[in-house]
């Protein structure tokens, strides 16, 4: 199910980049978050999934008693899929751990043994985020979607070596999970930068089947 979408944002991205356009910076971005909206609200409108107004304010209790605006999102029973998007020129480091910081805020509010809801995220960008910014995404279960970084369940749903799908399943099961990570996050050993060297490689092997396909 999340592969299809996955595909169409990862198809973007790549249009994005590869795309000169002319326009302001903030039009252009506008313009890139009114694609990415398009793109979740008609595939939640048909996986039943209530999409988010664009750009909206999620008014739901915080640690720091703040609410938070989003590009876009959707809500499957009681977890929020949050997504920030960026269409820049330079480094998008800084803005991935904002992005995270704000998540992080809703999900500590939330109490484990009720659950009221849950937080997911995903970080889109037409530049490529740079792998100090992964490791940091991937110890906080936050996704990346950027030229260089096709989500995971994307690889998985086009890869053809029958070895190489087992072996992608279990990395993506075996990621960190962020109510998990601020629940119980002193007693794991996540090693963020062997998660990237991992994720990097699965993705060149994905990119080497395609290329010989």
């Amino acid at each position: 199910m999340l592969a299809k979408l996955y595909d169409l944002l990862f198809n973007l991205v790549l249009k994005e980049k590869r795309t000169p356009k002319k326009g302001s910076r903030q039009r252009l971005g506008h313009d890139f978050e009114d694609s990415v909206y398009k793109i979740i609200w008609e595939w939640a409108n048909t996986n039943n999934a209530q999409p988010l107004p664009p750009r909206h304010t999620l008014v739901l209790p915080t640690i720091s008693g703040h609410n938070y605006q989003f590009d876009a999102g959707y809500q499957i029973g009681n977890t929020y899929h949050l997504f920030e998007c960026k269409r820049v020129k330079m480094s998008v480091t800084e803005n991935v751990h904002y992005f995270t910081s704000k998540i992080i805020d809703y999900q500590y509010k939330m109490d484990p043994n009720i659950s009221l809801y849950d937080f997911q995220g995903t970080f889109i960008s037409n530049s490529e985020v740079g792998d100090q910014s992964l490791e940091y995404a991937l110890a906080y279960g936050i996704n990346i979607v950027d030229p260089e970084t096709p989500p995971l369940e994307l690889i998985l749903s086009t890869q053809i070596e029958e070895n190489l799908k087992i072996v992608t399943k279990d990395f993506l099961d075996s990621l960190p999970n962020l109510k998990n990570v601020l629940c119980q996050g002193y007693k794991l050993n996540i090693n963020s930068k062997e998660l990237c060297k991992k994720y990097r490689f699965y993705t060149l092997r994905w990119k080497n089947e395609i290329e010989k396909d």
